[in-house]
């Protein structure tokens, strides 16, 4: 059996550096695989991947059939075990069993690491690109009747008309494939530029030491970071996006915590804690507290506050 147990090990030792040249060879050429692959979704670079990982689960599936056909014969069974000559066997096929297990695991993390060394491009890198190539086509449009320019005023990221103001042809303008990601790559790219708020959020909501309405004021602090980013960044969809921003903080109000309607007290401490803002942000206190509504506060009181905090806009 020692014999057998050294050609099992010598086996898999060459599948291991099958596997470790095959990673070798995907990670000197996955990089120029991703950025060649135009496709927003990388399609062609996921079949890629998807192909390397089979090659890899062949090499695992080959020493499998191997170790089932030449080891797994020589698996005592319990009774077999009882026996002086048995544990000492059971001993033997535990240890290959064992060392065979963290093997695969080994070649499973192998393949899964692949992936990381690919350099992916920041959203704010995305979006330079996005904007490069609008400015690159916004003065090449031109009237399919008459062959007048015409300007595309604005990133445009689904097909628009675009109206002649020679001869009144309505002509389509349709965005690029990267063009048309500009929405999704503009939330990626506000998440990545509000990150200091993110963690400065999580880092006191999860303390016990810090009272409720500081961890309001933190959440929506984030939030309307994101929301102003978003709307420097694409204007068009400025009031859509606050509405979503006005529905994040009003989800906020389901947990127990955050309970006006029962917690009037801390109300008035969100409110007054809100009004101390900077100019910016009041006007979308307005809006939300407008959103929200009086909740347990009186409304002549609310509305009062509400007041107090429009004048401080002006």
């Amino acid at each position: 059996m020692n014999d057998l147990e050294q050609r099992f090990r010598v086996f898999i030792e060459k599948l291991t550096e099958r596997a470790e040249s095959l990673a070798k060879e995907t990670r000197d050429a996955m990089q120029e695989i991703y950025d060649e692959d135009t496709d927003p979704y990388k399609r062609s670079f996921g079949n890629f991947l998807m192909g390397v990982k089979g090659q890899f689960n062949g090499i695992i599936d080959k020493a499998e059939d191997v170790f089932k056909q030449q080891i797994k014969p020589y698996e005592p069974s319990f009774y077999e075990s009882q026996t002086p000559e048995g544990e000492l066997q059971e001993k033997w096929f535990r240890k290959i069993h064992d060392d065979f297990e963290k093997w695969k695991d080994k070649m499973r993390d192998l393949a899964d690491s692949i992936e990381s060394h690919v350099k992916e491009p920041s959203a704010e890198e995305k979006l330079r690109e996005i904007v490069e190539e609008y400015n690159a086509v916004k003065n090449n449009f031109h009237c399919s009747q008459c062959g007048a320019g015409l300007e595309i005023k604005e990133l445009y990221f689904i097909s628009t008309y675009i109206t002649c103001p020679y001869c009144q042809t309505q002509n389509t303008f349709v965005p690029s494939d990267k063009m048309r990601e500009y929405e999704f790559v503009a939330k990626d790219f506000a998440e990545e530029k509000t990150k200091k708020e993110e963690e400065f959020y999580e880092k006191i909501s999860s303390s016990n030491a810090v009272v409720s309405e500081e961890k309001f004021l933190a959440y929506f602090l984030w939030r309307a970071a994101i929301w102003k980013v978003l709307a420097d960044t694409v204007p068009i969809l400025a009031e859509a996006n606050k509405k979503v921003f006005y529905r994040e903080m009003s989800d906020i109000l389901v947990y127990t915590e955050f309970n006006l309607d029962e917690k009037t007290d801390l109300y008035r401490k969100i409110i007054a804690k809100l009004a101390q803002t900077d100019d910016f942000y009041l006007q979308l206190v307005v809006g939300m507290l407008e959103n929200f509504g009086a909740k347990g506060i009186p409304s002549d009181e609310f509305e009062k506050y509400l007041s107090e905090i429009k004048n401080k806009c002006k």
